[in-house]
This record gives C-alpha cells, structure tokens and sequence, in this order.
C-alpha cells in the first residue's frame, strides 16, 4: 500500500514540476484520497493545493481572470483551504476581482486578507514558482485606485508605497502609470524607463498589464512627438512579446496597433529607400493580422506604397480592392478615389 501511495504522489509531482498542472489535477481527482489516513491525504491535498495555485498562476499571467475565480471557487473548499492561508493566491484571487471589476467581491476579499493576523506558515512543499510580489495589501489598494479612476487617492497611497518601500521597483511603475493618466507623459516616461532599468529579469505580471505598461510608455513617446523612440522601443516591445503566447486579447491588440503606427509614420516619410522595406512590413502585418481594425487602413498604405515603388498595376488593385468593400470606411475611400483619378489623369497627360 505505500509503495502504491509513493508511486501515485511520484507520478502526480512529475505532472505538477513539468507544468501539467491540468494532468496533475484530473490525476490527482481520481486517487482514492476518502480511504486514506489523515497524515497521507494531507499530503495529497497540500499538492492539490500546489496544483491550484498552478492553474490560477497561468490563467492570471495570460489575463484570463474569469477563469481564475472559476477555479478557485471550484477547489478552495476542496483543496486551498485544508492546508491554510496563501498570500500569494490571495493576491492573485483580489487582483482578478479588480480586473473584472468585481468591487464589492474584491472589497469582501481584500478584508478577509487584512484580518488574518497569523503569520503564514507553509507545512508542505512548494513546487510551483510564484510571481514576486510583495506588500500585497499596499499594491492591492493602488490598483483599486485605478481601476476606479480615482487618481487623487492613487496619489496618496502610491507616495505611502513609496515612503514604505524605497527599495521598491513597483513604486516607479506606479508613479510612471499614475503620470500617464494625469497627462504628464514626460514624467512617465522618466518613471517607466527607470521601471525598466531596475528590472531584474522580465516583468512578472499579467499580460493584460503588460499591454497596459506597453500602452502608456509607447502612448507618452507618441504624445511627446519623441517618434525614433516610440519606433525603437515599439519594436523591442513586438519582439519580446512574441515569445509570448498572445491569446491575450488585450496584448494582442496591443502590439497590433504599436505595428501599425509605425507603418503609419514609415509611410509618412515617403522615402524611396525606406518604402522598399515598408512594402514587405505592411504585407506582414496584413498577413500577421487578418482581422485587424487596421486592415483597411493598412491596405491603403499598401496600395500606396506599390505605386511609389512603380508598381502601378498592382497598387491599384489593392486600392480597388478598398472600393468593393462595403465594411470600409467612406472617407478611406474618398481618398482611394482621388488617387485613383490622380493616376488616370497622370496617364491620360503622358
């Protein structure tokens, strides 16, 4: 019986150290933990417990909140709650009620963490590395501000962080965000770009902050005119995300506008040795992003962009293309008409 028991919790922990953590659970759902002592189910349960934290962990980290409170709705009373409090998944469980803008779920939530006075006692192994984040409730009430809009209160509680936390990277992330939504890009991208220089490995966040962090440092450069900035570290920010797994919506949509401005202002120099090379980006991006809001657009700057590298023919086509589509907006196509009467007037001259 005990050699049965190790072989199940051997096979179980592979599951839970390889990230399978969906194997682990539907593993682990089918051991006959009712028939076992207490002192070999705690053990059982103290992984479930792991594998819950694994499961939320990675639909937090991919944005997907809902499903982080489906599951722990679903196993808190089956597994978390045997094995005591988790400040890290309390966290993860507060901050997805945020997101969703679950106010009054998120408020009960985050005063249940602030009455446990106990310090948290870990009695079983950890097998699934944890985001870093620390001062939960600080953090916690910075978000809310947010979420909200309530940027005075965002003030004062991200200078109390502060004062709190000197030492604290967080504390420039959230100056640098609060800056940005105040309309102060210069600040924040002073107070982003130290955020970035202080990073020790990558951000540990959720990608639908990512995008937000994306957003607004990109948005600062854009608003300050700052555009070989904006470019440079558009593009650093596309490759990095791309060893991601965008199913993301919100980081996806993103990137796919960052992209696209910097066709925009490619497009805008109208450089013969650069529209060579926009050519090829523009058909990228309309291959990358089929379904993109910026397709039409992008299609005109396509069109365009053919007929600067004399390839006429073709550009009109794609301009065409424009025209016989319903969806696409009447001043896009007032502008494909006026180039297209431009070019038969330019043939008919010559």
């Amino acid at each position: 019986k005990n050699l049965k028991k190790l072989l199940w919790l051997v096979r179980l922990r592979l599951f839970i150290v390889d990230k399978e953590y969906k194997k682990a659970l539907t593993y682990l759902n089918a051991i006959p933990l009712i028939k076992m002592k207490n002192r070999d189910k705690v053990v059982f349960l103290g992984d479930g417990a792991e594998i819950v934290v694994g499961i939320i962990q990675e639909n937090f980290l991919a944005g997907n909140f809902s499903e982080v409170i489906k599951v722990w709705e679903i196993y808190k009373d089956l597994y978390v709650n045997k094995v005591g409090h988790d400040p890290f998944l309390n966290y993860l469980i507060a901050h997805s009620f945020l997101k969703l803008k679950f106010y009054d779920s998120f408020s009960d939530f985050y005063k249940k963490i602030g009455e446990i006075r106990s310090k948290y006692k870990r009695t079983f192994p950890i097998w699934v590395e944890r985001i870093k984040v620390k001062n939960i409730m600080d953090e916690l009430r910075i978000y809310k501000d947010f979420s909200v809009g309530d940027l005075k209160q965002a003030k004062k509680d991200i200078e109390k962080f502060i004062k709190n936390n000197p030492r604290s990277n967080r504390g420039n992330l959230f100056l640098a965000r609060l800056n940005f939504k105040e309309g102060d890009y210069k600040n924040s991208i002073n107070n982003f770009e130290k955020y970035f220089s202080n990073l020790k490995g990558s951000i540990s966040t959720s990608q639908s902050e990512l995008a937000e962090i994306i957003n607004e440092y990109t948005g600062s450069l854009y608003e300050l005119s700052n555009i070989e900035k904006f470019k440079k570290m558009g593009k650093a920010f596309i490759n990095d995300v791309k060893k991601l797994n965008r199913k993301n919506k919100i980081l996806k949509s993103s990137i796919e506008r960052i992209s696209y401005l910097i066709l925009e202002l490619d497009f805008s120099k109208d450089s013969p040795d650069l529209n060579l090379s926009l050519e090829k980006n523009i058909k990228d991006f309309l291959k990358n992003n089929p379904k993109s809001i910026y397709v039409d657009r992008s299609n005109y700057l396509l069109g365009m962009t053919l007929i600067r590298n004399k390839n006429d023919e073709e550009g009109e086509k794609v301009l065409r293309g424009i025209l016989a589509k319903e969806s696409a907006a009447v001043m896009l196509k007032e502008l494909v008409n006026s180039k297209l009467t431009e070019l038969k007037i330019s043939k008919r001259t010559i």
